[in-house]
């Protein structure tokens, strides 16, 4: 009968190399080795490229990450001045003609033909965007001595803004572009941060 408790010599499970070994000096190469078989088999599955490229689900805490008091021109770039603020724009962008409606907002913006950065000056103005959404990017940068709240999106073709809420103590600004591509938001940025009040 005890013979028959005896397990054969062939029996047992293939997979007996997966378990840890019992002798404790043993158990850590054998962890060494899991790992490294477990980042072999990321890597040359492409783990890097998909860390790189992988959608940002829960959304970081806003934060600054530009100081710029200086904000040079850039070569051939010039200044322009509307009533209460002004900023720099590229060789062959103008001004569009100002509106206000009503007298709480003031509309406007600047223009190459192409592409167009618009701005909306006043009480009470406040960027559309619901803070929640994921697909942009939040975060707070401070131009020249203004706090100002950047909404970047992570998908090229949607709507670009910088708010410079100085409410309530001042009227707020809002500088945004709708539809820009990577070359076109990044001029757009650079136009954003060029931001500088004059009261």
């Amino acid at each position: 009968m005890a013979d028959d408790k005896k397990k054969p010599e062939g029996g047992g499970s293939s997979l007996a190399w997966l378990m840890p070994p019992a002798h404790p000096g043993f158990f850590f190469l054998w962890l060494f080795g899991v790992f490294m078989v477990m980042f072999f088999i990321w890597y040359i599955t492409g783990g890097v490229e998909r860390s790189a490229n992988a959608p940002v689900l829960v959304q970081s805490p806003v934060a600054p990450i530009v100081t710029d008091t200086s904000a040079p021109l850039l070569k051939d770039w010039h200044n322009v001045a509307f009533n209460n603020f002004s900023l720099n724009v590229p060789p062959g962008w103008y001004v569009v003609p100002p509106t206000q409606p009503d007298k709480l907002v003031y509309r406007g913006g600047v223009t190459n033909g192409v592409t167009t950065i618009s701005f909306e000056y006043g009480l009470y103005i406040k960027s559309d965007i619901d803070e929640r959404d994921n697909r942009y990017q939040i975060t707070k940068e401070t131009v020249g001595p203004v706090s100002a709240k950047l909404f970047l999106p992570k998908k090229f073709g949607t709507k670009t803004v910088m708010l410079f809420d100085q409410y309530p103590y001042k009227e707020s600004l809002m500088v945004f572009g709708m539809s820009l591509d990577a070359t076109e938001q990044a001029t757009a940025l650079t136009i954003m941060r060029s931001v500088r009040f004059t009261q």
